[in-house]
């Protein structure tokens, strides 16, 4: 069976092009928590690294990306609505010809 003989509803699928923006976001949250963990990690170990310590750090690992997503979150926020169009950035249809911000 060809590709033109297959009905619309059966061709590929566009890219999202959101793709990018989540996997930046994905990797940087991920990034962040890694980080996090590993320095309390550290901090724990300067007096011996024993049960209660690796409560701690799964605790911690536990509860750790409501706050690192909300900081990034906030973080990226702020520097979108410090660009000069905001709704065409986190919209790229709106920037689009044709297309306006009313």
């Amino acid at each position: 069976m060809s590709e033109s003989a297959l009905p619309d509803y059966a061709m590929t699928a566009p890219t999202d092009p959101l793709a990018r923006r989540r996997i930046v976001f994905t990797t940087v949250v991920l990034a962040s928590m890694a980080g996090l963990i590993w320095l309390l990690s550290f901090a724990l170990s300067a007096g011996g690294f024993d049960l209660l310590d690796i409560i701690l750090v799964v605790l911690f690992a536990v509860t750790l990306p409501w706050s690192v997503i909300g900081f990034w979150n906030a973080t990226i926020g702020l520097f979108i609505m410090r660009s000069n169009n905001p709704v065409a950035v986190v919209t790229p249809v709106v920037a689009r010809p044709g297309c306006s911000t009313a």
